[in-house]
Formats: structure tokens, C-alpha cells, sequence
């Protein structure tokens, strides 16, 4: 369904990459003007929820690094601790069932 072309996602489409690519342009254009009058490139105000999310992102990578440096130190090794595991053994195939034969067509003539 998500592929249907129909005229309301087309003008919806249409009007979308006009927002879009109208506002790639005023920002590129206040860019630019910011460099040409010497104030370099300003990576504008810092978001709270971002700050957030990224100290969430680098403790969550320093608790990964915490319990591989201590599964290390336990003696885990680099190699894989699966125990006594066993893969199951393949089964047989099953032989597939021949297909039935088709009846004979009766005699067309019939008088």
C-alpha cells in the first residue's frame, strides 16, 4: 500500500520538498552571511534534549566498555563462552510424496 502513487501523495510530496528545499536555501544563504561578515560558522544554540541523549549514549558506551573490561578480567578471554552447547544434528530429509497421475480423457465421440 505504501507504494500507491496516487495524486495526494504527489502534491503532498511536492509540497514537502518545496518547504524542504526552500529552507536548506535560507539557511545556507544566513551561512554564508555569517562567514562573509566574519562571525565563521555558529553551530547555533546547544538543545537540551540532544546533551541529553548524547550522556545517555556516552555512559551507555562506558558501561559496555565496564563489563568487557570485567569479563576480561574474569577470565572470560576473546573466545566464546557457550558451555557444553551442541548444534542439533541435520535431519533426514523427507521424501516428497509422488503427485497423483492424471485420468485418462474419455472418447469425445459419443453417438
Amino acid at each position: 500500500m505504501s507504494g500507491e502513487r496516487s495524486p495526494r501523495n504527489a502534491i503532498a510530496m511536492t509540497i514537502t520538498w518545496w518547504y524542504v528545499r526552500r529552507l536548506i536555501r535560507k539557511r545556507g544563504a544566513a551561512a554564508v552571511a555569517g562567514i562573509v561578515a566574519g562571525e565563521g560558522l555558529s553551530l547555533g544554540k546547544r538543545q537540551p534534549k540532544r546533551q541529553v541523549l548524547r550522556w545517555l549514549f556516552v555512559a551507555g558506551l562506558a558501561a559496555g566498555a565496564g563489563v568487557v573490561w570485567w569479563r576480561r578480567r574474569q577470565g572470560g578471554g576473546g573466545g566464546d563462552d557457550w558451555g557444553d552447547w551442541q548444534p542439533l544434528a541435520p535431519e533426514p530429509p523427507v521424501p516428497a510424496e509422488p503427485a497423483p497421475a492424471p485420468e485418462p480423457l474419455r472418447d469425445p465421440v459419443a453417438t
